[in-house]
C-alpha cells in the first residue's frame, strides 16, 4: 500500500500539530503515520517524502527551526565570504556550499536524514563550509 505525498506531508503536520514543540520523536515518523490513517499495520520504510515535513514533526518546532537556522547559516556564510578577497579556497568552498544547496532543495520532495552516509556526508559538508569560511577570511573558529 501506497500513499501521495500530500497525504504524508497532511500526517506530518497533524504530528506537528499534536506535539509543537518536541515532535514526535526522532525515526518516529514511518513508526506512527499508519496510526494516522487507522491502519493496523504498515510499511515502516515509508517516509514522508520531505525533509522538512519530516523534521518539523520528529524534532518539532525546536529541532526544525534549529535546522533552518543551520541550513541558513551554512549558505549565508560562505555566500558573504565568495565575495571576499580571492583564494584557492574559493572553488571548494563554493563547491561545498552548491553541495548544500542541492541537499536543501531535493529535501523538498525526498527525505535523505534517514540513511547515515547521507546525513554524515551532509553534516561533513556543511562543516566543510563552515570551515573554509574561516580559512577564506583568515579566522579561527565559528564566526
Amino acid at each position: 500500500m501506497s500513499f501521495d505525498r500530500l497525504t504524508l506531508w497532511r500526517i506530518g503536520g497533524q504530528m506537528l500539530l499534536e506535539r509543537p514543540l518536541l515532535g514526535i520523536g526522532p525515526d518516529n515518523f514511518r513508526v506512527t503515520y499508519g496510526r494516522y490513517l487507522s491502519l493496523s499495520q504498515w510499511d515502516t520504510r515509508v517516509n514522508s517524502n520531505n525533509t522538512y515535513v519530516e523534521l518539523f514533526a520528529c524534532t518539532g518546532l525546536l529541532g526544525g527551526l534549529t535546522f533552518l537556522w543551520l541550513a541558513w547559516r551554512t549558505i549565508a556564510s560562505p555566500g558573504r565570504a565568495l565575495g571576499s578577497s580571492p583564494t584557492a579556497d574559493l572553488p571548494l568552498l563554493a563547491g561545498a556550499t552548491a553541495s548544500v544547496l542541492a541537499f536543501l532543495g531535493h529535501g523538498f520532495t525526498d527525505y535523505f536524514l534517514g540513511f547515515t552516509p547521507t546525513y554524515v556526508m551532509i553534516w561533513l559538508t556543511m562543516g566543510l563550509g563552515f570551515a573554509l569560511v574561516n580559512i577564506v577570511r583568515g579566522t579561527e573558529g565559528c564566526e
